[in-house]
Order: C-alpha cells, then sequence, then structure tokens
C-alpha cells in the first residue's frame, strides 16, 4: 500500500513488541532490555562504530551529509540506509512516531546516547536551532545580500521617513528587501 503524498512514510526499522517490564528499562543498553530487535551481529556492528566519552557516545562509522559537521551517522538494516541517531532511538527508548525527528539536545549529529536524544516535530526542531542560535541569521547565512551595520542605517534611514525605493536604491538591493526589513521579517535582531 502506497502512502498518499502528505503522509510521512513509516520507519524503516520495526519495532519489537516491548512489555511493560521492558519499556519501564528502555534506558538500559543490556540486550535482553532493548526494545527493538536487531540481530546480534549488526548490534555488535553498531556498538563496534561507537566512541563512547563522558557526554556523547559519537558514530565513527558511514557518514552521510551536506559536509562535515552536519553530516549524520548511517547505517543499512532490513536493506535500507537508517541514520544511526534514530536507530539508538528505538534500541534503548521505543518507536519514533510516524513524521517525527530524533533531535540531539546535545547538538552532536553524531552522537548516539539515548540521554541525548528526543522526538519532536519539524516546528520542535527549529524551535531548538533558534534557541540555540545555530540557525544561520543574519550576517551568519552565507548568502546575506546585507551586514548588521548596513541593515542597522537602513532601518534608521526607514525611521527617519526615507522611501524604501530611495533606500533600496542607495544600497543596490531590491525594494521587497527593504519593505522586509520595515515590516520586521529580516534583520529583527538589529
Amino acid at each position: 500500500m502506497k502512502n498518499k503524498p502528505n503522509q510521512p512514510k513509516a520507519n524503516p526499522v520495526a519495532p519489537a513488541k516491548t512489555t511493560n517490564a521492558a519499556a519501564s528499562s528502555a534506558s538500559t543498553s543490556e540486550p535482553s532490555k532493548r526494545l527493538l530487535a536487531l540481530p546480534a551481529k549488526k548490534l555488535d556492528r553498531f556498538w563496534g562504530q561507537v566512541s563512547k566519552t563522558d557526554r556523547c557516545w559519537n558514530w565513527t562509522g558511514h557518514k552521510n551529509g551536506p559536509e562535515p559537521g552536519r553530516e549524520h551517522g548511517i547505517i543499512r538494516v532490513n536493506g535500507k540506509e537508517v541514520r544511526v541517531h534514530r536507530l539508538s532511538y528505538m534500541i534503548h527508548i521505543g518507536p519514533i512516531p510516524d513524521g517525527y525527528f530524533v533531535c540531539h539536545r546535545c547538538d552532536n549529529a553524531l552522537c548516539v546516547n539515548p540521554a541525548h536524544l528526543f522526538v519532536g516535530t519539524h516546528n520542535d526542531n527549529m524551535a531548538d536551532m533558534v534557541q540555540k542560535r545555530r540557525s544561520t541569521w543574519g550576517s551568519r547565512n552565507p548568502n546575506a545580500k546585507l551586514n548588521d551595520n548596513i541593515a542597522s542605517k537602513m532601518k534608521e534611514m526607514l525611521s527617519r521617513g526615507i522611501k524604501q525605493g530611495t533606500i533600496a536604491a542607495e544600497f543596490g538591493v531590491s525594494p521587497s528587501l527593504i519593505s522586509h526589513l520595515s515590516r520586521g521579517k529580516i534583520w529583527r535582531h538589529v
């Protein structure tokens, strides 16, 4: 049966059915207490690629992602690539609701420590990113046309009543950029 276009896809790894006793001790990593049934060989392969530190349990195996530092660890399970932090969550905590993300409290994409993982929606993940100031806003955005000083000058000109088109022409930017600036849609921090 195909997923409907707006419905999230099901998890590629099916969690094992658990009893209440297993669910209450989900934070342990003892094989008998796991919430996801994986063959011992697959678990050995997983743990063989984890380097535990005082804080994070870092994945040292295969990675994919847009660039170093933003990549996620991956492993193949049941013929599908699975991000290892999601697999760790399913092993230690339980199933991931469809459409939810497994987010990192530690902001280390390679961490598989279940104490550092939590489930949330896309909006939860974005709010966490903004709260921790990891988003690329303002001059931190590599595609930014302005910097803090120029945005501040533009806002000062707007406060003096100078027309948006005049400001746009003076700085060589589009009038829509000035409109967004005046309405607080961009560069709110200056």
